[in-house]
């Protein structure tokens, strides 16, 4: 199977949208309003998906959460994670880079081994 879709996962509509606008000629779309939408999409459709662009701060389950639980299951091994954010709070841009950095720690770690 081809792993030609982006899932896009954001609260917010128009985000959504403009993402969807700039990736929808050479890709398939899914789209997520949330979290747990976004775990739904992943269960669904993990073979399918090329990278999944997330959100940070969302409502009912935050993209930090969604990217724990990616990496509990062992799916972040087969689909890259963009994190995506409105906000520019530096202390949630350093999370996420130590939470990024901590999976590719891993990742790099379980290759070599």
């Amino acid at each position: 199977m081809k792993k030609n879709t982006i899932l896009i996962v954001d609260d917010q509509e128009v985000n959504r949208f403009l993402l969807s606008e700039i990736f929808a000629d050479k890709y398939e779309i899914i789209e997520a309003a949330n979290g747990i939408e976004a775990i739904k999409a992943i269960k669904k459709d993990a073979m399918r998906i090329c990278v999944v662009l997330l959100d940070i701060v969302m409502p009912e389950m935050g993209g930090f959460e969604v990217l724990d639980l990616l990496r509990k299951k062992k799916l972040l091994g087969i689909m890259p994670v963009i994190m995506i954010t409105g906000d520019t709070n530096p202390e949630l841009e350093n999370k996420g880079f130590d939470k990024v950095q901590q999976t590719l720690y891993t990742s790099r770690l379980i290759h070599m081994l």
